[in-house]
């Protein structure tokens, strides 16, 4: 038996489990010793100790099925919240037409996987932090993980060829959902680090076609990209760039010996020059009406209602306000009422 690491989605599944397994127990007085009671003994020592010698997937099953019982017992229907819990805790073999279709939308915004894929997500992150790399590793580690059932073994290969069945679609779909929200995170840190505006200078680039860019500079920041110009030789360029583009394109150029700082330098550098910049008062007279006005007359400005607040402040106090310090007006209202919360909370 493999024995699995501790994830805490399954540290919280297994003590959610564990509650409705104990109301089972006490409504039928079962005695201490009884096959509940133990499965209850056995899961309240994984979860304070997270024991080697005890397996979680074991202990996972057995109390499904007491929670699956209690649920019975108690007539619940379905939508309940025991019967949600139980939906959430097993996972369940998509069918070889589903399969793809379930997962069709894993890379755009607002997807939201269902209780089953989140079981799978969950498997197959345990596998990666387990060390496991190469496919077939990865869906036997999950197999195990998740417990997988001999009749859903037998009907994994039913109707399709693919190599791992419809489970190994499965983990292959989540792991490329996976790799998918970590570089969304990796472009959200570099536009972050990189303050990415009209104007900004970022000097030498080489990006992936080996060509070197020079006098690079932002054109426009856009939602998923930023526009950029520069020259390759006496060429004009203007091209578009994700922002961790840019920071591979910095460090290429940096190894190639075509600029002195590469990525990390740069925005260590671009940070020190920004936390000397004195604040722009035009800025900050904006954000202290937004403040006042909102103590006034009792609103709190929201990421929703944060922009418009800001540009009638701005038409109050008569100050123009560039997209950029539109954006540092929003952020500093927004840091304000972030401060008062955690005050009132204190």
């Amino acid at each position: 038996m493999i024995r699995m690491k501790s994830t805490e989605a399954q540290r919280n599944l297994i003590g959610e489990l564990l509650e409705f397994a104990e109301r089972f127990a006490h409504q039928n007085s079962e005695p201490v010793g009884g096959h509940c009671q133990e499965t209850i003994r056995l899961a309240q020592k994984w979860l304070e100790a997270g024991s080697a010698t005890l397996d979680p997937v074991q202990i996972k099953a057995d109390l499904v099925e007491y929670v699956q019982r209690y649920a019975d017992m108690a007539g619940e229907p379905e939508g309940g919240g025991c019967r949600n819990l139980l939906e959430r805790a097993v996972y369940r073999l998509p069918s070889a037409k589903d399969v793809s279709r379930n997962w069709d939308g894993r890379k755009q915004r607002g997807f939201e996987p269902t209780s089953s894929q989140v079981l799978v997500i969950d498997a197959v992150q345990a596998a990666l932090g387990a060390g496991k790399f190469y496919s077939d590793e990865v869906v036997a580690y999950c197999a195990a993980f998740l417990g997988l059932s001999e009749e859903d073994r037998l009907a994994n290969f039913d109707r399709t060829r693919v190599e791992g069945g419809m489970f190994g679609m499965d983990c292959y779909y989540a792991r490329d959902y996976l790799q998918h929200c970590k570089d969304v995170a990796a472009e959200a840190q570099a536009r972050t680090l990189l303050q990415l505006r009209e104007g900004r200078a970022l000097g030498v680039l080489v990006f992936n076609d080996g060509k070197r860019v020079t006098g690079c500079s932002v054109v426009e920041v856009r939602d998923d990209d930023t526009v950029l110009s520069g020259k390759c030789g006496s060429k004009i360029l203007v091209l578009a760039a994700k922002a961790t583009a840019i920071q591979h394109a910095m460090d290429r150029a940096c190894e190639r010996g075509f600029r002195r700082d590469d990525f990390a330098r740069f925005v260590a550098a671009l940070g020190a020059t920004t936390a000397c910049r004195p604040p722009d008062d035009g800025v900050q007279d904006v954000v202290d009406d937004v403040l006042g006005r909102a103590e006034t007359y009792g609103f709190q400005p929201d990421d929703g209602t944060v922009r418009e607040a800001v540009q009638e402040s701005a038409n109050l106090v008569g100050v123009t306000l560039t997209e950029e310090q539109l954006r540092q007006a929003c952020d500093g209202v927004m840091a304000a009422q972030e401060q008062k919360t955690e005050r009132q909370r204190g």
